[in-house]
């Protein structure tokens, strides 16, 4: 899966696993939200994973 941001190989595995959970369409949704919406939804997935 490739998008037009410039993500870490950690974001970018989290972006992976969030697909396989939530579907590809509601990754779309989050992608076109732009770069740092993105990210902070990553983030938050990696915290609610860890725990």
């Amino acid at each position: 899966m490739q998008t037009a941001m410039n993500l870490s190989e950690a974001q970018q595995i989290m972006l992976e696993e969030l697909t396989a959970l939530i579907g590809q369409a509601k990754v779309d949704i989050l992608v076109s939200q732009g770069p740092y919406a993105l990210r902070a939804r990553l983030e938050t997935f990696s915290n609610f994973e860890s725990t």
